[in-house]
């Protein structure tokens, strides 16, 4: 019988913000255009526009999936960059009034939303 192994991946959520006032903006769209050639599946608009995804590929270790995550947000960041955008790894951005930015809504959480009203 053969021995189970056990992988990995890593999902993160990235504010984007302005570099200067770093207020969030809504600018998922400038972010997924050039990210969804170099990062394709790996970069995902969350619920409000103003929220990146980033997801590793399946991971055969943890050194495996530390050196994917670096890799991906530095791919992140330059993306941004090119933009004029910075972004900023938060849980809830410490200033800005969430309930202003726009809501994506891309297809996994309209899924969600379509579950949990029935």
């Amino acid at each position: 019988m053969k021995e189970h192994t056990f992988t990995l991946g890593i999902e993160e959520e990235f504010a984007i913000i302005d570099p200067e006032t770093r207020e969030l903006r809504s600018h998922i769209q400038e972010i997924l255009e050039g990210g969804k050639i170099v990062l394709k599946e790996q970069i995902k608009p969350e619920m409000h526009q103003s929220v990146v995804e980033l997801g590793t590929e399946v991971c055969n270790s943890i050194g495996h999936a530390r050196a994917h995550v670096i890799d991906l947000r530095s791919r992140l960041a330059e993306l941004a960059g090119k933009a004029g955008l910075k972004i900023a790894s938060v849980g809830t951005h410490p200033f800005s009034h969430w309930p202003v930015f726009a809501l994506a809504r891309p297809a996994h959480h309209r899924r969600r939303t379509l579950q949990t009203d029935h």
